[in-house]
């Protein structure tokens, strides 16, 4: 039970471009780990290419492996100079604050984890990114965290945690996400990995 799903990187191609990756294997257990070790592999392994043509070909990878009834929820953006581009199967919504406007945009695609069918294609997306905008990339682990009551975070809350903190920046943000998650879940033990990554262009 102490080896989680959950899965964020970061790596760089040849010239430099950055990508980041945030994902999340069925369940808990070794299974899951072995599930999140064959995904970095097959991302460790590829050539500079898109985050659509990452996923299919990592989807085609975990098929031949043959983990079962296991599936593997993976977004994979990559970070360019003044934009974003990204293709996310079975992920939570990517949060884009604006600082021009103090608005968060909510982006969410409705795409099949990887490890369901062998011929899958996944969308590709982009948005321009300008100076003091913060992306908010996860897994799901907050937005369902439960409380004492039962009742969850919901993602709703997520996005005004981004409103409001925003403006103060990406590590003000990542910090008050982790204090709200554990104020959230008091004394109890996460029933799911909990895992975000909050990115700010500065220049």
């Amino acid at each position: 039970s102490e080896v989680g799903g959950d899965y964020y990187d970061f790596l760089n191609y040849e010239d430099g471009t950055p990508l980041v990756v945030c994902g999340d294997a069925t369940g808990h257990g070794m299974a899951s780990g072995m599930l999140v070790s064959v995904t970095k592999s097959g991302l460790y392994s590829l050539e500079d290419c898109l985050p659509d043509v990452i996923l299919s070909r990592i989807n085609r990878t975990i098929k031949k492996v043959n983990v079962g009834m296991l599936r593997m929820s993976l977004l994979a953006m990559r970070l360019e100079a003044s934009k974003i581009i990204w293709s996310a199967a079975a992920m939570p919504p990517v949060y884009i604050y604006r600082a021009a406007t103090n608005i968060v945009e909510e982006y969410l695609y409705s795409e099949l984890p990887l490890g369901a069918f062998r011929n899958q294609r996944y969308e590709l997306h982009e948005s321009a990114i300008r100076k003091g905008d913060i992306i908010l990339i996860l897994s799901d682990g907050l937005p369902e965290a439960p409380n004492a009551k039962g009742e969850l975070f919901e993602y709703d809350r997520v996005k005004e945690m981004m409103r409001v903190y925003g403006s103060k920046g990406a590590e003000i943000v990542a910090h008050e996400l982790e204090l709200i998650s554990k104020k959230w879940l008091g004394n109890q033990t996460t029933p799911d990995d909990i895992t975000f990554v909050v990115m700010e262009r500065t220049s």
